[in-house]
Parts: C-alpha cells; structure tokens; sequence
C-alpha cells in the first residue's frame, strides 16, 4: 500500500484520468473529492461489503426457493375424478362432477 501524506486542497492523480483531492479537514474525518471519468465505479468500501453480503444471500435464498418450486412443479397431477372440483345446489342437494364448464345462475355452493 502506497501512503502519502496530503494538506487540505492538494490532488493525488492515478492513472491519467483520475483525482483525488483533499478538499476539507475537521478533526478525524477528512473530506475528498473524486474526478473520475463515468465508467469508473466508486464505492464507499464498507457499503460495497454490505452490498456483496446482501447479493450472496438473496442468490442464496433463491437458490433454495428454485429447488423448492422444481420439486413442486415435477410431482404430477392426479387425473382422476375425484380431485375436481363438484358443485352442490342448494335446492336439491345433486352434485355435479367436471363442473368446470357449468354456468348457473342460481345459489350454488363450491367443494374442493
């Protein structure tokens, strides 16, 4: 690690396109200023760790959430006809099974 010792409104350069310059001094802290050109990423380091922290474990939890949506989506279907669902009205209690293409108007009760 390179250390240089800087006074208030003087300019470090890196590279041929980059600044650092001191612009202010109050006790502990030290305000920069930073020229660089736009495709340069700068980042505070401590936010970048939180940053990188946060990703890994959002991949994480994603990671767990696919394999938990893959196992569900490859168990199959049941085919037959109790598991559709069957409509009972309310008027004389007959049930109807594939009810899914039934239009009625009158009070009908819906079983799963």
């Amino acid at each position: 690690m390179l250390v240089l010792t800087r006074k208030k409104d003087q300019t470090l350069l890196i590279g041929d396109d980059i600044e650092i310059t001191v612009l202010e001094i109050q006790g502990e802290q030290i305000r920069i200023g930073i020229n660089a050109p736009k495709s340069v990423k700068i980042f505070r380091k401590e936010i970048f760790i939180e940053i990188e922290e946060e990703n890994k474990n959002a991949a994480r939890i994603n990671n767990s959430s696919s394999a938990s949506m893959r196992e569900i989506l490859s168990r199959e279907i049941p085919k037959n006809d109790e598991n559709k669902p069957k409509i009972t009205f309310a008027g004389n209690r007959k049930t109807v099974k594939n009810a899914s293409s039934i239009n009625i108007k009158n009070d009908i009760n819906l079983h799963q």
